[in-house]
């Protein structure tokens, strides 16, 4: 999948409230992009139903340079990380991550860009086209440089 698709089939799931249990969050609600990818106007964001929750989000920028993406180390790497608001019971409230990842399966404009970016395999699963990208990458890649323009 050439670079400028996989921007787009990031930045369509960052802003797809369906994503989300009810159909009603996406990771910009919490990380909104005219406020530096976080909520200003909050103390903490808002998640599931109006729960309020316990912190405020991160901005997702530069996060390349950041050791553990949680400061109490839940998350072994960015791309865990990314996952877990989706299965958090207050946040997007998947009931878990293969219940997520089927929910976006199933959604017909997601199936045609999610068989260029992954490829079956013998067992039936699924798995990237490339291996995992190291953290520096993503400072230079494409969908950094999406997000830091955005930000003007």
């Amino acid at each position: 999948m050439p670079p400028a698709a996989q921007v787009a089939l990031g930045e369509k799931l960052f802003f797809d409230r369906r994503l989300s249990v009810n159909g009603t969050l996406s990771c910009a609600m919490c990380h909104v992009p005219a406020q530096g990818f976080t909520v200003n106007e909050l103390r903490t964001s808002v998640g599931m139903e109006g729960v309020s929750l316990r912190r405020n989000a991160p901005t997702p920028l530069d996060v390349a340079h950041v050791n553990a993406p949680f400061p109490d180390g839940r998350a072994p790497s960015l791309e865990a990380q990314a996952l877990q608001p989706m299965v958090h019971p207050e946040e997007m409230a998947n009931r878990d991550v293969a219940a997520a990842m089927a929910n976006i399966a199933a959604l017909r404009d997601y199936r045609a860009p999610l068989q260029r970016r992954f490829v079956r395999h013998a067992g039936g699963g699924a798995r990237p086209l490339r291996g995992r990208r190291h953290p520096a990458r993503y400072t230079a890649g494409p969908a950094h440089q999406a997000l830091r323009s955005r930000l003007g």
